[in-house]
């Protein structure tokens, strides 16, 4: 036998002697895996499409600096104009993505060039969503803060002016310094989009022509659209923690066992300008909880399915974890 397989054989004598200890017939305990199994799988298996889409489209960008003249010969560019701050835009919704340079480079021609070329990937922009209900938006961003996202939205309103868009995490995470085999990422523990869609993951790639990063794709997954899509059903207390131990995702009853302030979404009071993560608050490693602590340290350094106690002032409760190995993160369910 495998070591895998042995390990996993290990898992199933751990999970029946912990089950038959809380008194749970056994039946309803495999029932209970294969659900939290299911899960992992379908997670795992949306997240490799996306990648493989975001792959795609970033050679589908890349291709538009090879054809230009051809695109910009078909674009109107009496639809792009200038703005307060040094700001370069697309003034006319005509379906397509929405195009903002922020000014932090001075737009020239050459920078112009690329927001009409550019206009050459929309119809794949539109092809992301459709083929990826998970999927939000999908964009790319230059590496003179050029921004061209679908679906499109008031961008004068939404933006900064002058933001600098490699300073951002879904682009830096992409470039040479911290992906040098230039393979598709994730951005996968929660931040706030600058964008107004909440709190997101991303799957990026860099874009590279004649072997120089000119920028980076993304497609946008919502941590709503996370609970609504996979959460499923919502009295389930399912949970999604990243690598760091930080809650990606979960319902509200997870959120009472695991003892975390409520999951609320962002509200846009002012326009985003740096990275922003969720709050220590919801990391399971550095709960005020030593319980949770204990958990977090029992199951999360772990490779493979786990099954662990939680005791707590309702009695003891069961957590059963499966791995999500193409984001790093691990998936649970607490049962009573």
């Amino acid at each position: 036998m495998s070591r895998r397989g042995v390990g996993g054989c290990m898992v199933l004598v751990l999970f029946a002697v912990l089950a038959g200890g809380c008194g749970r017939p056994m039946e309803e305990s495999r029932a209970d895996r294969s659900a939290i199994t299911e899960l992992a799988r379908k997670i795992d298996g949306s997240a490799r499409r996306i990648e493989s889409r975001t792959r795609r489209l970033a050679e589908t960008t890349a291709q538009t600096y090879y054809d230009a003249d051809v695109i910009i010969s078909g674009v109107n560019t009496g639809n792009y104009r200038e703005a307060a701050g040094g700001v370069y835009y697309k003034a006319v919704d005509d379906g397509g993505a929405a195009l903002w340079v922020s000014g932090v480079v001075p737009v020239d021609d050459t920078i112009r060039r690329v927001a009409w070329a550019t206009e050459g990937i929309d119809d794949a922009l539109r092809a992301m969503l459709k083929e990826s209900p998970a999927v939000v938006q999908a964009y790319y961003n230059d590496r003179h803060s050029l921004n061209r996202i679908y679906p499109p939205f008031d961008v004068l309103s939404q933006y900064e002016p002058r933001m600098n868009i490699p300073d951002f995490n879904f682009y830096y995470l992409a470039d040479e310094t911290n992906n040098p085999d230039r393979k598709v990422v994730w951005v996968d523990e929660p931040y706030v989009d600058p964008a107004g869609r909440g709190w997101m993951v991303s799957c990026i790639a860099p874009v590279h022509v004649s072997n120089t990063l000119m920028g980076v794709v993304g497609l946008d997954v919502t941590v709503d659209g996370i609970v609504e899509n996979f959460l499923r059903p919502e009295h389930r207390a399912w949970a999604l923690v990243d690598r760091k131990g930080t809650i990606v995702a979960a319902t509200e009853i997870a959120i009472e066992h695991l003892r975390m302030p409520p999951l609320t979404d962002h509200r846009y009071i002012n326009t985003v300008r740096s990275d922003r993560y969720r709050s220590e608050d919801y990391n399971m490693r550095q709960s005020p909880s030593a319980e949770v602590r204990q958990l977090a340290a029992a199951v999360l350094d772990e490779a493979g399915p786990q099954v662990a106690r939680l005791a707590g002032p309702e009695g003891e409760r069961l957590v059963l974890t499966e791995p999500i190995p193409a984001l790093g993160w691990v998936a649970l369910l607490v049962v009573d």
